[in-house]
């Protein structure tokens, strides 16, 4: 049963942390670009913060994971009982979300970056740019779906 535990609250944890620091570098990496775009042109202020917080559901999507998981092996109400099969499915689904939350926050801080960059030049097409940063997103949503079935099934 301890093997179990641990491999549970590892999975949480990879959860919460890997796909935060997507989320992370992805708003830092879009932030970087916004604040110099801001500079320039106050009024797109809106544009950019939008873009610039796409890839924070990434580590909301691994928050979220990370709750299932330790509400489910009871650790959120002290009566933990966890079997060696619910480990391993917590555990996968914390490498789950947790490496697609990463990678998806990751670049689509990058494809927001570089729209963020191009609407100086061509403010018309923002939803344009919008729609190429929200596809890189569906990753991050295919690692949550897997995981919510790990963790509930």
């Amino acid at each position: 049963m301890e093997y179990a535990v641990m491999m549970s609250v590892i999975g949480a944890g990879l959860s919460i942390g890997l796909a935060g620091a997507g989320s992370s570098i992805g708003i830092g990496t879009a932030g970087t670009k916004g604040a110099g775009v801001f500079g320039e042109n106050p009024n797109l202020f809106g544009k950019v913060l939008l873009m610039m917080l796409l890839p924070g559901s990434q580590g909301i999507y691994g928050l979220l994971i990370a709750i299932l998981i330790l509400n489910n092996m009871g650790a959120l109400t002290g009566e933990i009982s966890v079997t060696a099969i619910d480990g391993m499915k917590y555990f996968g689904a914390g490498i789950a979300m947790g490496l697609t939350g990463l990678f998806s926050g990751w670049f689509q801080g990058k494809v927001a970056a570089a729209g963020i960059a191009m609407l100086p030049r061509a403010e018309e097409l923002s939803g344009k740019f919008i729609t190429q940063a929200v596809v890189v997103e569906t990753y991050a949503i295919f690692g949550l779906l897997i995981a919510v079935l790990l963790v509930l099934l």
